[in-house]
């Protein structure tokens, strides 16, 4: 397997979702998909914290500031799912449910090696 693969299996993936909805559709599938990123990345900040054996880092903040980051963007998503069409949170949702679908095959694959 070379590089050209990935590539080509990129190229092949954006080319289906740009004729599935438009750019403008993948664009805000695109920012839903990283909201809800900055959700888990700062729920699981929290939890972090939370551990009282974990150690101490050279950047902690209080830990009103990764809840407020979190439910800042929950509300963001709310508000989007709530207000607008259905085609790009669809788009959100297939591509999660292909890169799911993704990880647990490759998951099952390695571990029979």
């Amino acid at each position: 397997r070379s590089v050209m693969t990935g590539f080509v299996n990129a190229l092949a993936i954006l080319i289906v979702l740009v004729l599935a909805g438009g750019i403008t559709q993948l664009a805000e599938a695109t920012v839903l998909l990283l909201i809800s990123v900055f959700v888990v990345v700062n729920a699981a900040f929290l939890v972090l914290k939370g551990r009282p054996d974990e150690p101490k880092g050279a950047f902690e903040p209080a830990r009103i500031v990764p809840l407020l980051g979190m439910l800042s963007c929950l509300a963001l998503l709310g508000v989007r799912l709530t207000t607008g069409n259905w085609v790009a949170p669809a788009i959100a949702a297939g591509m999660i449910t292909v890169a799911l679908a993704l990880y647990y095959a490759t998951r099952w694959r390695t571990a029979e090696v």
